[in-house]
């Protein structure tokens, strides 16, 4: 199964896996599973590292270069259909860069990883 990786998520399945719920752990260690990163995730990364709102131990280019290769997590690209598809979208969640991983769950047909509960009010499988 193909799913994919909340922003959090990510950082938890690389840095503490042990916050990372016993079903999401489940799912990510399972090597027959593929694991995506949306590139508005590691654009999260990037504006939280520089505000300082995200300690990490190298700059954001390094850092999701390596985990995405340590862990064999595929990059997904933003492309037109996932833009547009936020026109769409309820107002639920007003995060940008989660709508973002909304739309592109929707579009891709793909479940997401995340512990943030509000996603689960939109009509994609949520896996916690």
């Amino acid at each position: 199964m193909i799913a994919l990786l909340d922003t959090n998520a990510f950082l938890y399945a690389v840095n503490s896996p042990e916050r990372l719920s016993d079903t999401a752990r489940a799912f990510v260690s399972d090597a027959g599973n593929r694991l995506m990163l949306s590139v508005a995730s590691g654009w999260e990364i990037a504006i939280k590292a520089a505000q300082r709102k995200l300690n990490l131990d190298e700059p954001p280019a390094r850092f999701i270069a390596k985990h995405t290769r340590i862990a064999q997590i595929e990059v997904l690209p933003v492309v037109m259909a996932h833009a547009v598809k936020v026109y769409e979208l309820p107002r639920i969640h007003k995060d940008p860069f989660d709508r973002m991983l909304i739309a592109q769950a929707m579009v891709e047909r793909l479940p997401l990883i995340s512990s943030d509960t509000t996603l689960a009010r939109y009509k994609v499988k949520v896996i916690w």
